[in-house]
């Protein structure tokens, strides 16, 4: 391809802050656009990164390509597909992929990281047990690209690919001593036990005034904030059933881990704040609610509220708290769960050390056999019994414009951006310097010669200053750089060099498309 006929426009300065080094590249290497907040266009080099990423997907999963309707579950719309044409095991197994665009409502930051509409590669496996396990292929697949990631346990006995970065907004907690690691949504960690007041304390109902905080409570009471109780408040919307209000309760010194609540609650479906309208229909006082009383409502408490402690709740009356409330004798719960979500300095639950809270960037996940979404649309199958079972599910999940930024952040130098070659928008960045006839003819035959041996090379054939050629080629990052000015042909041949180390030599044209052919 000519640069001179490409459509892209390199920028020296893109008037951009981010907390993100791969967004200022990508923009000034005529990567990517704004559009909107959140949004950007893929110009022709960026969208040929994006296609190798999937192609390089496509090759290692080696699936069925399928496209459903776009939609956030899509596994649900896989699930319904495959009902319609796997009836029996003697089908297993199976293996399916698609790429999706999946949208979301968000405050837009981070570049490519948090996008309002993104790119999925998925790969879903059918099959009644986990046949096909590709972890060592993914691995392998971000050791060609050299790009470290953590492998990291997940919900559901899944897994997460996490690169490490400051700026990341997916977490995950690490024990330095024995090496645990669960992502923030999983992880477990030990509680030490509070609320140890006699369970024979008698319920008390207290004045509290202007006490609208856990600490607040506590420190009016006299307590640690262990020995009191937050009330959390959500509706579960599921795809399938009527809303319902749940109720969650947890140690004051602890927060609800969302994630683990839609577990406890079955595994599907979201979770949405309660407005203070639905708070007060089930009887509940907004930053006084206690489960005290309370009925018709699912009530989840976390395994910390021990069932032989007393603690600090709500009255449900503006003003007011229990004291020495035990749970089952003053109010009965729906279930018990661990619902609590991992903070920094969390003791490890394998050898009571202190845990770290990590930030990072998912990049892949894996989801291992399942039957949730088949449930949700009643998707079955024919047992070697005879016998219909929820179909299984198993599905890796690739972010591919996050894949992107992290492939920039981790390559790249002061002077732009260094591709790995299984990604880079082409092989061979080939630049004409000078204004002799022999120049533009020798240029012009290696760059007819590389593309008929399907070398992909992207030709600099503008008639701009060499610094400008030069400077966007660092800026575009291809791995392999050939030169042909006079220069260079007086001194026997074209200049090539590596864009990730910069030097360079002068070969014999002879041997150019030997050099370029082995380099790639």
């Amino acid at each position: 391809m000519r640069l001179s006929g490409t459509f892209v426009r390199t920028l020296r300065d893109v008037g951009v802050e981010s907390e993100f080094e791969h967004l200022q590249l990508a923009l000034r290497a005529g990567f990517i656009r704004p559009q909107e907040a959140g949004g950007y266009s893929f110009l022709p080099l960026g969208q040929r990164v994006r296609h190798n990423l999937i192609g390089l997907l496509e090759h290692l999963f080696a699936a069925q390509s399928i496209q459903t309707p776009t939609s956030n579950d899509e596994l649900v719309e896989v699930a319904r597909l495959v009902a319609h044409v796997i009836r029996s095991y003697k089908q297993f197994p199976q293996r399916l992929s698609q790429v999706s665009i999946r949208r979301r409502d968000l405050t837009p930051r981070g570049g490519l990281v948090r996008l309002k509409e993104y790119t999925v590669f998925n790969s879903y496996h059918i099959a009644e047990t986990q046949q096909d396990d590709y972890r060592e292929g993914v691995n392998s697949f971000f050791e060609a690209l050299d790009l470290p990631v953590k492998e990291i346990p997940g919900l559901y006995g899944g897994q997460s690919w996490i690169y490490d970065h400051p700026q990341g907004d997916d977490f995950y907690v690490e024990c330095a001593r024995c090496g645990y690691r669960a992502m923030r949504a999983a992880a477990t960690f030990k509680h030490p036990r509070a609320g140890m007041i006699s369970p024979n304390t008698p319920l008390e109902k207290v004045e509290t005034p202007d006490c609208k905080t856990i600490q607040a409570v506590a420190d009016y009471v006299g307590v640690p904030t262990s020995n009191t109780l937050k009330a959390v408040f959500f509706m579960h919307e599921h795809p399938t059933q009527a809303p319902r209000f749940v109720f969650g309760v947890i140690r004051g010194d602890l927060e609800v881990n969302e994630a683990k609540l839609v577990m406890a609650l079955g595994g599907v479906g979201n979770l949405r704040p309660a407005t203070e309208v639905e708070i007060r229909d089930v009887g509940a006082e907004p930053g006084y609610a206690s489960p005290i009383g309370l009925e018709n409502v699912t009530l989840v408490v976390d395994e910390s509220v021990v069932p032989d402690g007393a603690f600090v709740v709500g009255a449900n009356e503006a003003g007011y708290h229990f004291t020495g409330a035990v749970p089952q004798r003053d109010f009965k719960y729906t279930l018990q769960a661990d619902i609590a979500l991992a903070a920094d300095g969390a003791v490890c639950p394998q050898c009571e050390y202190t845990l770290s809270l990590k930030s990072g960037v998912e990049l892949g996940y894996a989801a291992h056999v399942e039957t949730r979404n088949s449930e949700l649309v009643e998707a079955s199958y024919l047992d070697e019994n005879g016998k219909p079972q929820f179909m299984p599910l198993s599905v890796y999940r690739f972010g591919i414009e996050r894949l992107v930024a992290m492939l920039i952040e981790h390559h790249h130098d002061e002077n732009g951006i260094i591709w790995p070659s299984l990604v880079a928008p082409f092989a061979v960045h080939l630049i004409q310097i000078g204004k002799k006839d022999e120049t533009t003819v020798q240029a012009e035959a290696v760059f007819k010669q590389l593309t008929a041996y399907n070398v992909m090379v992207l030709f600099d054939d503008r008639k701009d200053s060499p610094g400008i050629k030069f400077t966007d080629a660092d800026l575009i990052g291809i791995p392999i750089r050939i030169t042909i000015s006079d220069r260079s042909l007086e001194q026997g041949g074209a200049e090539v060099s590596l864009r990730r180390d910069g030097e360079r030599e002068v070969i014999p044209l002879e041997a150019v498309i030997p050099w370029a052919i082995n380099q790639s």
